[in-house]
């Protein structure tokens, strides 16, 4: 029962912008042990593509 309660991610009605979903979805990977990136990524609504992205630094 505790494996499985510590897979469930609480939802709410409430938006949230891309990049902190991409900052919880990558928190979760790393704090809990089992989560996959696909599963975080779907949980928070976040695209895997999204998760990967680094953005280019500009050398002006």
């Amino acid at each position: 029962m505790k494996q499985a309660e510590s897979r469930r991610v609480v939802r709410t009605n409430k938006v949230v912008k891309p990049s902190s979903a991409k900052r919880m979805a990558k928190r979760a990977v790393v704090e809990k042990k089992g989560i996959t990136i696909r599963l975080a990524c779907k949980a928070f609504g976040l695209s895997e593509s999204c998760y990967h992205y680094e953005a280019k630094l500009n050398e002006e």
